[in-house]
């Protein structure tokens, strides 16, 4: 799932072989409270370090969210709420 390489993730990158072709390169998001009148953005500090993408929605309020990490070779989903931003990635079947 993960580009293989270190141009937009930090080390160790674990597990990044990019065998299905889907290149995911590692960002943050942005959260649902307000400072200062503005969004929250947020990341892993540094953003190299996770990777956020929405899928299928699962109810009215919440889709599916999965998050890749650089020192792991899983993916991650759970039902998140939908007010926040994260990256979305169009794939064929």
């Amino acid at each position: 799932m993960k580009e293989a390489d270190y141009d937009h993730w930090n080390y160790p990158n674990s597990g990044a072989t990019n065998s299905s072709g889907f290149t995911a390169f590692a960002g943050g998001g942005r959260g649902i409270g307000l400072i200062w009148g503005k969004s929250i953005f947020f990341d892993s500090v540094p953003v190299e370090n996770q990777g956020y993408w929405w899928s299928t929605s699962t109810s009215r309020h919440q889709s599916l969210l999965y998050s890749l990490r650089l020192d792991s070779r899983g993916i991650y989903g759970i039902n998140f709420n939908r007010d926040h931003g994260f990256s979305a990635r169009c794939v064929r079947d």
